[in-house]
């Protein structure tokens, strides 16, 4: 049975509810466009916006965590470059001892002359120890041992992984002493003609601080080499956790514009629509005149 009726239009109510729907899609779509983002608001996708701001943490701390081991690999670098010095330093002491030991064709004042090197030398070991540092912290004074707690080394936080962030994601080193007392060349004396001084016994005193350098050279580039490889997974981690993310958070370009061209074509029906059936109507006044 055809009805009329003048106060209340359900032609008019649908059109306008369903330009409403229209609209606020469009507005939606608008949004994810201009941001490039399908979550703009936690009401957009409540379950995706929780895994987005986890994934966030995680991808932030993973970049905190590479940082740390480049500073790692910085803070090796300065104290390997110190250590080329000091076994430079070394090697020459060893051919002045060397050379001291041979009294056959060395005069007092030839003696004189080694000894005196061979203190400076000493003496720059240890302006060297106590010098060389990475953002304040002293690398080759014997005190890079670790902090508080931990007496193992200094930690390099390695990783964000709540469940191991106190063992298997953290890496501990200590740096050795290189002053002279430490590497047992505290008042070392090559001049045989003076009173204490035995250049052979500081021959064997000098091979001996060669070796103790030429191992923590090893160890360090050994550890150099891992931070390296640290580096690189943590760098494998963020990018396949971000492109994880993105699938997530990041809205589809294509297929948004796609849909917002077809909104635009149903809101402009829509609005005619509307248009219409409010016209609707009028036809009742044909029947009153």
């Amino acid at each position: 049975m055809l009805e009329f009726s003048v106060n209340t239009n359900t032609a008019a109510l649908g059109s306008l509810s369903a330009l409403s729907n229209t609209t606020t899609q469009m507005n939606n779509d608008i949004e994810q466009l201009s941001t490039g983002y399908s979550i703009n608001s936690p009401g957009d996708n409540p379950s995706g916006e929780a895994i987005v701001q986890t994934m966030t943490a995680q991808i932030n701390g993973l970049n905190a965590a590479q940082q740390n081991a480049q500073n790692g690999l910085s803070v090796l670098q300065t104290a390997a470059g110190a250590l080329s010095t000091v076994s430079n330093i070394l090697q020459t002491l060893n051919t002045l001892a060397v050379t001291a030991a041979n009294t056959a064709t060395q005069s007092s004042s030839d003696e004189a002359l080694i000894q005196s090197q061979v203190t400076q030398l000493t003496a720059e070991l240890d302006r060297i120890a106590s010098t060389v540092n990475f953002n304040g912290l002293n690398l080759l004074d014997g005190s890079y041992t670790g902090v508080g707690s931990f007496t193992g080394g200094e930690v390099l936080q390695v990783s964000n992984d709540s469940a191991n962030v106190s063992t298997a994601n953290q890496i501990l080193f200590s740096l050795t002493g290189v002053s002279s007392s430490s590497l047992g060349l505290s008042g070392l004396n090559v001049n045989d003609y003076a009173t204490g001084g035995n250049a052979s016994s500081a021959i064997q005193l000098i091979n001996s601080a060669i070796s103790t350098v030429a191992t923590e050279t090893g160890q360090i580039g050994a550890l150099m080499d891992r931070l390296n490889y640290t580096i690189s997974n943590l760098g494998n981690e963020v990018q396949n956790t971000t492109a994880s993310r993105g699938t997530i958070q990041d809205v589809n370009m294509a297929s948004a514009m796609s849909q917002y061209t077809q909104l635009q074509i149903l809101q402009q029906s829509g609005t005619a629509m509307l248009a219409q059936a409010n016209q609707a109507p009028s036809v009742l006044l044909k029947l009153i005149g």
